[in-house]
């Protein structure tokens, strides 16, 4: 016999329908919770005036970080044509850092490069298309990092599609992050490309180990061993830069640690100590006048301080036509 049930009755499977909902209301204020507590914005969630509020509320030492982190998500869940609104809306000097990380996690369209290049000339605006230009260069080393002629041969077309003169910026990152965690292979993967590049390349390399180990002078020892001559300074200058950073991240005042590898470290590599000090407050505070004092004023007051800070004037002073940082990439100590 066939039974009618009225439709004002529910079910016995009803209540089970309604668990997921009703579990999400319960876990909903929890989830917002710890998402507040997570310091980069997910693009997914909040929107740019959020975003950017979110931002703020980060310690200044620790805003270019987040930044170039809320670049990277940005440019891994939306479209191209998305970011300059959100790098419109961050507080003043923070562009560089959204943008630099937009531009190295972008996901290239290599089967149709051509339009992937037409697309970042259409979205983005022109002071920042270099950036993009070696977030290409990026991704193509980090799967091509040992052939390096094969990697020399695709910058060679990114450049005649972007007109962009030099990308080995995008290449040391790549090669960096693809090699990195074993550092001897990374120095000899390093040593392959042209010598014009190694000062670059080197630089990067030690930018890690200053990042995820102490600034001490015998790790530079070991390391400057494998390193050809001519760009053992440039590991020093990344070291330093990456130390400094680290040590910014953390809230933390970085001089000590510095100077005493700055004591340590042969007479040679000095000037290059001091660049690495510039780079890293550039790199943390962008444009923002007030706060690069603040950090420099770390430096004991004298000729260290005077360096540093005409290091930083000419660097920006570089910047004026193009966003990609400006260090004299064919020097050498």
């Amino acid at each position: 016999m066939t039974v009618d049930i009225p439709s004002q009755v529910a079910t016995p499977a009803e209540p089970r329908k309604r668990r997921p909902f009703l579990l999400l209301i319960l876990f909903l204020p929890v989830a917002i919770f710890f998402l507040d507590r997570i310091e980069v914005p997910h693009p997914w969630i909040y929107g740019p005036e959020a975003s950017a509020a979110k931002v703020e509320k980060v310690p200044e030492s620790r805003r270019w970080v987040v930044t170039h982190g809320y670049g990277a998500l940005s440019a891994q869940t939306l479209d191209l044509s998305d970011i300059p609104a959100r790098a419109d809306a961050l507080p003043d000097g923070l562009e560089h850092a959204y943008y630099d990380g937009a531009a190295h996690h972008q996901r290239v369209e290599f089967d149709n490069i051509n339009g992937w290049v037409e697309n970042i000339k259409l979205n983005i605006p022109e002071f920042y298309w270099v950036l993009f230009f070696d977030g290409i260069m990026r991704a193509v080393t980090i799967k091509y990092a040992e052939e390096p002629s094969r990697v020399l041969t695709w910058a060679e077309n990114i450049s005649q599609l972007s007109g962009a003169d030099d990308l080995v910026n995008g290449i040391r990152i790549g090669l960096q992050q693809a090699h990195g965690k074993d550092m001897p292979a990374a120095i000899r993967i390093a040593a392959a490309y042209p010598e014009t590049m190694h000062p670059m390349l080197y630089e990067e390399l030690g930018w890690r180990v200053g990042d995820e180990e102490a600034l001490v002078v015998a790790r530079w020892e070991e390391y400057a061993a494998l390193i050809p001559t001519p760009a053992r300074c440039s590991f020093a200058e990344g070291m330093v830069r990456g130390r400094i950073l680290w040590h910014m991240g953390e809230e933390q005042q970085w001089w000590s640690a510095v100077a005493s590898f700055r004591g340590g470290i042969p007479k040679q590599c000095i000037r290059a100590v001091d660049s690495g000090i510039a780079e890293a407050i550039l790199i943390a505070v962008g444009d923002r006048p007030e706060v690069r004092t603040q950090e420099a004023d770390q430096l004991p007051a004298g000729d260290i301080r005077d360096k540093v800070l005409k290091i930083m004037a000419r660097r920006l002073e570089q910047t004026t036509n193009t966003d990609r940082p400006a260090p004299d990439t064919r020097r050498t100590y």
